[in-house]
């Protein structure tokens, strides 16, 4: 389904979203929450959000609890602690009973809670929506085998996943985890793709064929593949020593090189921050994220919305978002020559990397965007009800 295509309506449809904060704030998840129930509402679902957010004492209780060295494993241990995760799952519980008790379906960002095990909610079905799970969390952290507290959280995930009656996923490299390594059905997972955090899709502005300007965007400038752009940047200005770089998001990153520009933090929730962000897609050449591990890369499908050519790693579901030599590059991980070579081509050739952009434009208004993922889960649900009056 196209946003050119008339949508199906689901008029009546009652669904409680359960996201870790308000389903429709800007910031939850990055914005994605927001715009994928949003576009729920315009197909005619009746969405009623309830936060899972935990007292601030249950947080800091993992943190605690969830000692390490490393900063990536402690904030991926006190994410998914059980004493965080039954405080939001009491919580999700409460707000959840208050605002309808006996929905349709319950349809929870990520596995975090279960609210429908306590007494008194009770949803006809109950679904969950995935970029990620703990076990590729746990790879991209270098955690090659899960033990001890890690091995039981393992064990509870995918209990609470066996018993969703829908699992929607973001890529079908995550739906093969959870059919590999959760031992899900096949036919109960269902990759439904994510789109751009967008109201409207922008004009694609028309580029000047003047020096070559990269773009990356990300806060973790190690995992994103950061020290591998610095390094190849500098064998790109080699060949092109007019080549510039912008980097957003990562405020301690190197910034001394020639031609790297650190821009910090832009906010996409303040208006100002959105338009200069806007403005630094609009004049970019390419788009470059090589991460080393990205549970998907909704940033890409911005990058692609303004018509940027993307460069990402052969890795995770970044092949699937970038399709290699028809809508960017993919290199790859850590491989600086070759990354330094993609970069190279495209501002060698901008007329080619401005055929690439396009490719992209065009994939994200054919798949990639909110109201196509909207009406797949919609759709899904509809066709797996249960028949009213019927026990889960």
């Amino acid at each position: 389904m196209t946003p050119t295509e008339r949508p199906p309506r689901f008029d009546g449809l009652r669904l409680t979203a359960l996201a870790q904060d308000d389903p429709f704030a800007r910031a939850t998840w990055s914005g994605a929450a927001h715009h994928l129930f949003s576009a729920m509402v315009e197909l005619g679902a009746d969405v009623r959000g309830v936060s899972g957010r935990p007292p601030r004492a249950a947080h800091v209780a993992a943190r605690v609890l969830s000692a390490s060295g490393d900063r990536d494993l402690l904030r991926l241990k006190a994410g998914i602690h059980p004493v965080r995760r039954w405080a939001a799952t009491a919580a999700a519980w409460r707000r959840a009973r208050a605002v309808d008790p006996s929905p349709d379906v319950l349809l929870q960002l990520g596995i975090f809670y279960e609210p429908d095990r306590l007494p008194g909610f009770s949803p006809r079905m109950t679904c969950s929506f995935h970029d990620g799970n703990l076990i590729t969390g746990l790879r991209g952290a270098g955690v090659g085998r899960a033990s001890g507290g890690l091995a039981r959280l393992v064990r509870f995930e995918r209990e609470a996943f066996s018993r969703k009656d829908l699992i929607f996923t973001t890529s079908e490299w995550l739906r093969g985890s959870f059919i590999d390594d959760f031992g899900q059905p096949p036919g109960k997972v269902i990759t439904v793709g994510a789109g751009p955090n967008f109201h409207a899709l922008p004009a694609v502005p028309e580029r000047d064929e003047g020096s070559p300007r990269f773009l990356f965007v990300g806060k973790d400038f190690p995992r994103k593949g950061g020290p591998d752009v610095l390094e190849a940047f500098a064998r790109v200005r080699e060949v092109h020593p007019d080549a510039e770089l912008w980097i957003v998001g990562a405020p301690d990153a190197p910034a001394d090189a020639p031609g790297v520009s650190n821009l910090g933090v832009i906010s996409r929730s303040d208006p100002d921050g959105d338009a200069r962000l806007r403005d630094l897609y609009s004049r970019a050449t390419a788009y470059v994220m090589p991460s080393r591990y990205e549970p998907f890369g909704f940033v890409f499908l911005e990058a692609m919305s303004f018509g940027l050519p993307c460069i990402a790693s052969a890795t995770c579901a970044m092949p699937e978002i970038v399709r290699d030599g028809e809508t960017g590059h993919v290199v790859p991980p850590r491989d600086v020559t070759s990354l330094a070579a993609a970069m190279t081509a495209l501002a060698d050739d901008p007329a080619q990397a401005r055929r690439l952009g396009a490719a992209g434009r065009a994939r994200v208004v054919e798949w990639f965007n909110w109201q196509s993922v909207a009406g797949r889960i919609l759709a899904a649900i509809s066709d797996h009800a249960p028949a009213p009056g019927s026990a889960r």
